[in-house]
């Protein structure tokens, strides 16, 4: 997303548009909380679908991560690393009350997922680390004293069952974020 704003407020100002709502879905639903952070005088609204910020655990997800990735990205063997670590990322996202044919979904996606990132051309590898763009909400107690400050009008729709974007993250966003509302399905 750290591309796309921009990208997105140069069609906005070429149609002149100078305010709008926002919608995203998945990864596209960080745009929205990247205009709230960066623009907030263009964005009037937000409805993020399967969105978080995801949650941040006990490590950062910064620019130090990203060239890890990067770093990884340049030997076989550092590639597999990453993707298994992403399989068991995925993996972590099985919760007791998940029925046994949830968890077997979880469980393929997770192979699916490492078997593609396998599978990525080398080049590629480079273009697609880390996808958390807000950087200086590293940690989750930043991430929580920003969601207090925004004051846009937003919508967040998730699914109780979502291994990636897990409705804790979709909680703790609504707890603390103003003018939000939860839908889950």
């Amino acid at each position: 997303s750290d591309n796309w704003v921009p990208d997105l407020l140069k069609v906005a100002d070429f149609l002149g548009v100078r305010q709008f709502a926002y919608t995203g879905i998945s990864h596209g639903s960080s745009l929205g909380f990247k205009l709230m952070l960066e623009h907030p005088d263009r964005i009037l609204g937000y409805a993020g679908v399967v969105c978080g910020p995801k949650l941040k655990g006990n490590h950062p997800t910064s620019v130090s991560w990203r060239e890890k990735d990067v770093a990884r990205a340049a030997t076989e063997e550092g590639w597999k690393e990453r993707c298994e670590e992403g399989r068991q990322n995925i993996l972590n996202q099985i919760r007791p009350y998940h029925s046994e044919y949830w968890k077997e979904e979880i469980r393929q996606f997770a192979e699916d997922d490492y078997r593609n990132g396998m599978n990525t051309d080398p080049e590629e590898r480079v273009m697609t680390f880390g996808r958390n763009s807000r950087d200086e909400l590293d940690t989750e107690e930043k991430l929580i004293a920003w969601l207090k400050t925004v004051n846009t009008p937003t919508i967040i729709f998730g699914g109780m069952q979502d291994p990636i974007t897990v409705p804790e993250a979709m909680f703790r966003t609504v707890r603390y974020l103003p003018n939000c509302k939860l839908v889950m399905y």
